[in-house]
């Protein structure tokens, strides 16, 4: 198991990754996974933190 250190390390290179607008590695979202994070809902809450949103292509 990681340490405490190594696991927010990972976890803050990851929502800086995201805050930026670029997507992290499959490997850094294997490592957060095995950590018990959930990647998707940890993408979503800090992708749009930037101010930036984007808008839906789907016609209603």
């Amino acid at each position: 198991m990681t340490n405490l250190n190594e696991m927010q390390s990972t976890l803050g290179k990851a929502i800086a990754i995201w805050r930026s607008g670029r997507n992290i590695s499959f490997a850094m979202g294997a490592e957060l996974r095995e950590q018990g994070y959930d990647v998707a809902a940890l993408a979503a809450a800090h992708r749009n933190q930037n101010g930036i949103f984007y808008r839906s292509n789907r016609v209603a």
